[in-house]
């Protein structure tokens, strides 16, 4: 009698028979563009660690700080015992980075992603996605249970007749997108998607997470780099510091309306906006808050934004400024055999 998990062997052989079978490399050593992989010294293309942060000097003297001042871990989740003022000053440092009401952190761009869609939406509402987000974009759509409609990559007006043609009384609309995509490093239309999402009174969504430090005014991100204003519409943007590590989702809610109700409005959307994601999302809170090393980590990294030529290199703003936003526009979904890279 064989084993209740035979099968998985019979898929393996077939994964790689197809040439689908992935063979994770071994890193020795600390991340970096030369970097050692299975005993070889390579030129490392295949890194999210775009600012050169991961190993950077100041980030591993305020990790190993922290570490040293707080512990290795917090012993505990966030919504019983594991909320830590650390965590709650680079939340706000962060906000105020972003010209945001209020930010939310949490332990990977996956969880972001998931835990703040989830909160968000429910099995009746619909999201209207770019045809190359990223996979912890599609991921979290899929745990959201909403219906899931994918636009033409960067076509603003094909996300408009999804949102049109999926209207419903008392259904609500999240229009998302990368901020930067990161297979081909094109920039998504913002501006544009942003006036569908006020004309379609939808929700927009941004996964900064490949713009971060890059694009925008000290790295702010996309919203920077077009201007628009941050004040307008209702959004959720997922922005990720790309040490490797950390990885924010910050939710900034604005009404529309009299500018005699504005503030009361900032205050209600700031209250909800944030404590949704944390309650609503509270299982992929789950596990012990990030370890005081990391979000230690966090606070250096954001001090190296802060300074007007942001970090690190600057290879990463050519890269993307290089390959331009018209790059790979006629690829689709369906050709994602598999995801891309794993969420940092």
């Amino acid at each position: 009698m064989g084993h209740a998990l035979d099968y998985l062997e019979d898929e393996l052989v077939a994964l790689g028979t197809n040439g689908l079978l992935l063979h994770p490399r071994t890193l020795e050593g600390p991340t970096g563009a030369r970097a050692t992989f299975d005993g070889r010294e390579v030129v490392n293309l295949a890194s999210n660690n775009y600012l050169g942060l991961s190993n950077h000097p100041r980030m591993n003297r305020a990790a190993a700080d922290a570490a040293e001042r707080f512990g290795a871990g917090t012993g505990a989740v966030r919504t019983i015992a594991g909320q830590m003022r650390m965590h709650l000053d680079l939340e706000e440092r962060f906000a105020a980075f972003k010209h945001a009401d209020a930010a939310l952190l949490f332990q990977s761009g996956f969880t972001a992603n998931a835990g703040t869609v989830a909160a968000i939406l429910g099995p009746d509402d619909v999201i209207v996605s770019d045809g190359l987000n990223h996979a912890s974009i599609i991921d979290g759509a899929r745990l959201s249970k909403a219906e899931i409609k994918v636009f033409e990559h960067r076509d603003a007006a094909d996300a408009e007749r999804l949102l049109t043609e999926t209207a419903k009384p008392g259904r609500r609309q999240l229009l998302i997108t990368d901020g930067v995509f990161s297979m081909d490093g094109d920039i998504a239309p913002l501006g544009d998607l942003v006036e569908v999402a006020e004309r379609r009174d939808a929700i927009m969504m941004i996964d900064d997470a490949h713009a971060s430090g890059v694009l925008g005014e000290h790295g702010k991100g996309t919203v920077s780099h077009y201007g628009l204003d941050p004040t307008a519409g209702a959004t959720v943007d997922e922005h990720s510091f790309p040490q490797g590590g950390l990885a924010r989702a910050r939710v900034r809610y604005r009404t529309l309306g009299d500018a005699h109700h504005a503030r009361d409005h900032r205050r209600r959307g700031e209250d909800a906006g944030v404590r949704a994601p944390a309650l609503r999302g509270g299982r992929l809170l789950s596990g012990d808050r990030l370890p005081d090393g990391g979000a230690g980590e966090g606070e250096g990294a954001d001090d190296r934004h802060r300074r007007p030529h942001g970090a690190g290199s600057g290879r990463g703003a050519r890269l993307v400024r290089t390959r331009g936003e018209g790059a790979g526009a006629t690829r689709r979904l369906k050709r994602r055999a598999i995801p891309r890279r794993c969420s940092s």
